[in-house]
């Protein structure tokens, strides 16, 4: 049974790249500097209590957002002992369920890369342009570096490692200007800037965030953090002469490069509130994603039902297609069922499934707080 293999496999993929990441992180963030190589054994040992930390942040999760209350006690051992039942039953059938929705996402987007592309007016064309140009002007501007930047030093980077049969890099700070200057027409600022948004460096302790960052982004167990080592794969320390060096892994720099993009394309790039002008750009993105989602499931209710589907948003207000006293928003789509007399307004949410506690109770917090009306 593939997929009944694939969801065993999936997750101890899963928990174990993410307790390497976390150790590295750590490990990070609170140097020791010494001679001795750590062998398999002590690494085994170091990502056991790294699971541990994690399962002990999610439970904290747990019990602080009121999602379940698990019961504690003291073990005949000695030890206190914490019941998983809600981990075993709860948590591992949604994240089966989960990955199965995943599998029907990966055949429905197989089958978009075979849809014919739409055919595009020399205006359309323009305005793609004009947004693109726009994109780069604002991260150029914001980050000191494109995207587009970013992704191509990323490669270079990656392809250097490769092709000095490496899997992974070492430089100082003077070596790794001087080999993407002679290989680019990148300048200097570029070269820093990039290296500053993909670098990871020491905060001096482990469990304090930098100066300016709160707690929640030094949470091993939380996603999509703005200093984790998803999101600064160059690892930044200091030799013993007290030189800048710089580390990196030639698949890793490309996963996580990509997983960048990937999140602004998503909508889901988290950014420091002062960055307002990549937070317009994001709220954009967002916004364009709605209109396509609507369209997809206008497109699905004319196909699979026999409902009228009016193709538009319908807007109620003084003046708007349906009229009321004041501005009552919209119903993203509006479909009849004739035969029993039935009218649908539907609401859109192209939301993705929650994968930690934390988003858990946000996703519930957002539905019940925000979204039902008053």
């Amino acid at each position: 049974n593939i997929i009944k293999d694939y969801k065993e496999t999936e997750v101890e993929i899963v928990n174990s790249s993410l307790a390497y990441r976390s150790l590295i992180e750590f490990i990070v963030a609170e140097p020791f500097l010494g001679d001795k190589i750590p062998n398999k054994d002590d690494v085994d040992f170091l990502l056991a209590i790294m699971d541990e930390i994690m399962y002990f942040g999610a439970l904290q999760d747990l019990v602080k957002y009121d999602i379940n209350n698990p019961e504690v006690g003291l073990l005949p051992s000695g030890r206190i002992g914490v019941s998983k039942e809600f981990f075993t039953d709860v948590l591992s059938e949604y994240y089966k369920s989960n990955i199965d929705d995943e599998i029907v996402d990966y055949k429905s987007n197989f089958k978009k890369q075979f849809k014919e592309k739409e055919k595009t007016t020399d205006v359309k064309e323009k305005k793609i342009t004009e947004y693109y140009l726009k994109l780069d002007k604002i991260f150029e501007e914001t980050w000191g570096v494109t995207l587009p930047q970013l992704d191509d030093i990323s490669n270079f980077l990656a392809e250097h490692c490769i092709f000095n049969e490496k899997s992974y890099c070492i430089l100082t700070e003077e070596s790794i200007f001087q080999l993407i200057k002679e290989n680019s027409d990148y300048t200097d600022e570029i070269i820093k800037s990039y290296l500053d948004i993909l670098s990871l460096e020491s905060r001096g302790k482990m469990d304090v965030p930098p100066e300016g960052y709160i707690y929640p982004e030094i949470y091993p167990w939380r996603y999509n953090r703005t200093i984790s080592y998803l999101r600064k794969p160059i690892i930044k320390l200091k030799n013993d002469k007290s030189q800048n060096i710089y580390i990196w892994s030639s698949r890793f720099l490309i996963k996580a490069t990509d997983n960048i993009i990937y999140l602004f394309q998503d909508g889901s790039l988290k950014l420091p509130d002062h960055q307002t002008k990549l937070q317009n750009l994001l709220a954009e993105r967002n916004h364009h994603k709605g209109k396509e989602f609507r369209k997809e499931v206008v497109e699905w209710l004319d196909e699979k039902t026999n409902l009228e589907v009016i193709n538009f948003e319908v807007k109620i207000k003084k003046k708007g297609f349906l009229q009321a006293d004041k501005d009552y928003g919209d119903i993203d789509i509006l479909a009849f069922d004739h035969k029993n007399k039935i009218i649908y307004c539907i609401e859109c949410k192209n939301t993705k499934q929650a994968k930690v506690i934390y988003d858990f109770q946000r996703d519930i917090n957002n539905y019940l707080n925000k979204q039902l009306p008053k």
